[in-house]
């Protein structure tokens, strides 16, 4: 073929919406859109094809000294040795699917908006979108499980003769998202504007991301069965409620002189957000199946995940709740992403203070505050569950932030 995969040429990404007055202060809104992505260049060139033998050998040699005379006269003079040509070791393989597609993603939406008065409108909506055709890397020669974590690899194999795992870059994936989404925003009037707006929502796939860097964000247990991945994405947030406001202090401004200055001109500006915890998902030290892929323990039945003592920077699940499988060659049945991590809360607040010079020109004071609660976001969950740190939280945000600066304005 003239291109490394087929070219895709049906392409079609209709995008349709209306929006009709029911009465003078409610309106109807709908949108539907299909939306295409192109190639990414990252996958062709880490790793690259070119890579692959027989274009791509590695070939080591002897280091030589500088009180070596001349060492390329007679390596060169005698030609490249014959082991140049020959790799002993199994190569690392990557390909194409040659089926690969253009991913695309559709759209839609439907709303009622109100308008409540005062500057201020309602609005609440239901929005969802699926994914087809996504990237994903898959390994088109992962072993089967065996009993025996003795056994020899290869044999085991759909292409034993390679020796080794083979990559191929597919767009294979899929995902979907459903979500109810509300607002209320009030535009500036009266020295003050708000926007509060809340999403309860869900979002699944297969995989979140296939990296630039050979695999997926999140280990899989078998390649030959991928609807054991479906579950919630690496970065589903089940709710986000987001309050960002201006705020204008009305008194003051009449005054003159050092009252006015000292007293006038203030204004608030804030931005505060709650959400709740990303997922994870729960893994163990041994791979059980001897397959080679993500290795998951077995859930306890009637144990919760939350510790006794309720959940902590020290204990986010309990450990007890998961165990070993109890034979070999058997992938553990714990999902992905089946844990939620800790929320999320950011308190962010800004004063500025006005100071006008002349008709243009005014100086202007700032003093904003990053995490003003000072509220510890943890992170960074240790989600091995039979290591000495399982269930712990090993990282967290910034903690809270002050800084002034001063502005001259013209």
């Amino acid at each position: 073929p003239r291109q490394l995969v087929p070219q895709d040429r049906n392409n079609f990404a209709p995008r349709v919406g209306f929006a009709y007055q029911l009465t003078k202060k409610t309106v109807l809104r709908s949108g539907y859109g299909i939306f295409y992505s192109s190639y990414e260049a990252g996958p062709l060139s880490i790793p690259n094809m070119g890579n692959n033998p027989p274009f791509y050998i590695e070939a080591n040699y002897p280091a030589v000294s500088f009180s070596t005379p001349n060492p390329l006269v007679n390596r060169l003079s005698k030609g490249l040795p014959a082991n140049v040509f020959i790799n002993p070791s199994a190569p690392s393989l990557f390909s194409l699917d040659p089926n690969f597609r253009d991913p695309y993603v559709q759209h839609w939406n439907f709303g009622v908006q109100q308008d409540l008065g005062f500057n201020t409108v309602w609005e609440i909506s239901y929005a969802g979108s699926a994914g087809k055709k996504l990237y994903e890397f898959r390994n088109a020669n992962q072993p089967l499980p065996t009993s025996d974590p003795n056994a020899d690899v290869d044999p085991r194999r759909p292409r034993p003769f390679l020796g080794n795992d083979l990559t191929y870059w597919c767009s294979c994936g899929s995902s979907t998202y459903h979500s109810m989404q509300t607002k209320v925003e009030k535009r500036f009037s009266n020295n003050l504007s708000f926007l509060g707006a809340y999403t309860f929502g869900k979002s699944i796939d297969e995989v979140s991301q296939a990296s630039l860097g050979f695999n997926n964000s999140t280990g899989v247990r078998s390649e030959y069965n991928y609807r054991w991945e479906k579950a919630r994405s690496d970065f589903d947030q089940a709710q986000r409620f987001v309050v960002s406001y201006t705020y204008d202090v009305p008194f003051g401004n009449n005054l003159k002189g050092v009252a006015q200055s000292l007293i006038g001109g203030w204004q608030f500006m804030g931005i505060h957000s709650f959400t709740t915890g990303t997922p994870y998902t729960i893994h163990a030290s041994t791979d059980f199946s001897n397959a080679g892929g993500d290795a998951r323990p077995n859930a306890v039945v009637g144990v919760s995940t939350t510790p006794p003592g309720g959940r902590s920077q020290q204990e986010w699940f309990n450990p007890a709740a998961y165990t070993n499988p109890t034979q070999q060659g058997v992938f553990g049945n714990v999902g992905r992403n089946t844990l939620s991590g800790p929320g999320n809360i950011s308190v962010d607040l800004s004063i500025f203070k006005n100071f006008p010079l002349k008709e243009r020109t005014k100086i202007q004071f700032r003093s904003e505050f990053f995490n003003l609660i000072n509220h510890p976001n943890f992170s960074g969950l240790s989600t091995t569950f039979d290591s000495p740190n399982a269930g712990q939280l090993t990282s967290a945000g910034a903690s809270r932030q002050i800084q002034f600066a001063l502005k001259l304005l013209f």
